[in-house]
């Protein structure tokens, strides 16, 4: 739960404000074991979660989605399933500030397949047009955003379409990241950062560069790839064995 607790699924159910979207918890337990004082970006398909560790603990402010948005803990962008138009409103065309469409056209994932992020193996969700995860079919979604296609667009021009919205994802994180500061009062820049989630070294390691972080790792160094972008269930499960055994889990951490 939002505290650190495991619980049986009766108490679960009688609390269910304390364990619905806890996972950012458990993340945050199992980098506390690699740093004491430290942060954990988290950018997975949808939200990017920032856990702040603080002497050995998990510091957070932000018990719930609300307050965590409300604190810099949580912000609504991800590698897979951002809707293009909640990340910008505008978009520059041929020298143009233009406006986009705010229809589900098109998503993150195109924009990162497009600019190499992910593979089309890694799109691993569906797309806003029940299509293909080529970047010419990428490219087609986004054109749409501004109510064009590759007819009236080159794939140059949707090249920097998709770069300009790259950019503005990195802000969306950054803008966290100022909130956060300012609720703690903390400057973390002069501590470890770890990154996770299958955006974690495109979105939430470039994010943290831009802001001056001079000690990031991805903690894929520490768990594998694998168990790096599903952080939350890798790391409840190392809880767990040492809620029901007494014992801190062994053998967890790649040589």
């Amino acid at each position: 739960n939002i505290h650190g607790e495991l619980l049986s699924p009766e108490d679960a159910k009688s609390k269910p404000l304390e364990v619905a979207a806890a996972n950012w918890y458990a993340s945050g337990w199992l980098v506390s074991k690699l740093s004491k004082d430290c942060l954990l970006v988290d950018t997975g398909s949808t939200s990017t979660s920032l856990v702040p560790v603080l002497n050995g603990k998990v510091a957070a402010k932000g018990f719930n989605d609300l307050e965590k948005l409300m604190k810099g803990e949580l912000v609504y962008t991800g590698a897979l399933r951002t809707n293009v138009a909640a990340i910008v409103s505008h978009i520059p065309i041929r020298g143009i500030l233009t406006p986009v469409s705010s229809e589900f056209f098109a998503q993150s994932g195109d924009v990162h397949i497009i600019l190499g992020h992910i593979s089309p193996e890694e799109y691993t969700v569906d797309t806003p047009d029940g299509r293909g995860t080529s970047k010419v079919e990428a490219a087609a979604r986004l054109a749409r955003v501004v109510c064009a296609d590759l007819d009236i667009l080159t794939m140059e021009e949707v090249n920097s379409i998709a770069s300009y919205v790259y950019e503005a994802q990195l802000h969306q994180i950054i803008e966290a990241l100022e909130r956060l500061f300012k609720n703690f009062n903390v400057d973390f820049r002069d501590k470890p950062a770890y990154t996770a989630g299958v955006g974690g070294e495109f979105l939430a390691g470039k994010a943290l560069t831009l802001y001056g972080f001079r000690n990031i790792k991805p903690i894929s160094h520490f768990v594998g790839l694998k168990a790096a972008k599903a952080l939350p269930s890798y790391a409840l499960a190392l809880m767990a064995v040492e809620f029901l055994e007494g014992r801190e889990p062994r053998n967890w951490m790649r040589s």
